[in-house]
């Protein structure tokens, strides 16, 4: 797996002076930040993560051609804080998944929040977020900030580590028989969701994963959306659970959500994905083609592109530099 080519790029703006900018600043929650020179986000994109999801920002530039990079900012912040911050406000109290966490890091998020309860800040340094190949934790940290400013429980919902390489090396046989059964992974996949499955994730991989490596790539992604499914319906026994997820982790056909409903067939499940924009499809019907024909979720939020890069031309880069 290569989750950082598959990320935003390395050579994206980094801002000169960022922490003087920030201290000097001290933006708080609640505020309203004027960036009258935009130029490419990078100074924004910091003070739009001091805002913790609460407040505006206000993006000037005379140069048209920085549409782009404030598109890629609004994109990427704030998006999902909203959608929480509403259920919230509408008396919702779900916990709040994330499958960027693994159950591994459980005891050293619940160690950090037993000192810092309200300060989300801190929760990525906690669990070693850098090394995780993930984008960086201001992304995800308003996110989180809008569950603790509520009071509302934060799920480690992956798979650990120690189980996923057990599967990388054995396959769903690598697994416990009680882990299995846990999960609920007893039936092997039928033979046509499997093969879904497989092109799925070849044409993401760019065709860059040899027979072996694609079958048990295809096990772990089975067994991630049975490992999120059962914390979800573990952590959300109050008032249900919000997972933040990739898109090809909340089909409705074969991700969590599918899990969801063997595990728990009376409770409803609705599946939100985000999907960027793309320059020959000017109808949400031509975006089904890219999912066999008929689009897997229960709500599709268009999102701006963040470039016009090929992601397969970048991870060929990639690879032979």
């Amino acid at each position: 797996m290569l989750p950082n080519v598959l990320q935003p790029s390395a050579t994206d703006h980094v801002p000169v002076l960022a922490a003087e900018v920030r201290e000097s600043l001290a933006v708080r929650p609640g505020q309203t930040v004027v960036d009258a020179t935009f130029g490419a986000g990078g100074h924004a994109a910091l003070l739009a993560a001091d805002l913790h999801g609460r407040g505006k920002l206000i993006a000037i530039d005379r140069d048209p051609t920085v549409r782009t990079y404030f598109e890629r900012l609004e994109k990427r912040s704030g998006v999902q804080a909203r959608l929480l911050r509403g259920m919230i406000a509408a008396g919702r109290r779900p916990a709040v998944g994330f499958e960027m966490l693994s159950t591994d890091d459980a005891s050293a998020i619940a160690r950090y929040l037993a000192s810092s309860p309200k300060d989300a800040s801190g929760l990525g340094e906690a669990v070693n977020w850098k090394r995780s190949g993930w984008p960086d934790w201001r992304f995800y940290e308003p996110i989180a900030q809008a569950a603790l400013d509520a009071g509302l429980p934060i799920v480690a919902t992956n798979l650990s580590r120690v189980a996923i390489e057990a599967i990388r090396r054995n396959g769903l046989a690598g697994l416990s028989g009680q882990l299995a059964r846990q999960l609920g992974l007893e039936l092997p996949l039928s033979p046509e969701m499997r093969e879904a499955m497989r092109r799925e994730l070849d044409e993401s991989h760019c065709g860059t994963m040899d027979g072996v490596a694609l079958e048990r790539m295809v096990d772990i992604q089975w067994a991630r959306d049975a490992r999120m499914a059962e914390a979800l319906v573990r952590g959300g026994q109050r008032d249900g659970a919000l997972l933040i997820a990739g898109a090809g982790h909340v089909r409705t056909d074969r991700g969590v959500p599918l899990h969801l409903q063997r595990r728990a067939p009376s409770v409803p499940v609705v599946s939100l994905a985000f999907l960027e924009v793309e320059a020959t499809a000017d109808a949400p019907a031509a975006y089904a083609a890219r999912f066999e024909g008929a689009l897997p979720f229960d709500y599709v939020w268009f999102t701006p592109r963040v470039d016009d890069v090929d992601p397969c031309s970048r991870l060929r880069a990639y690879l032979l530099d």
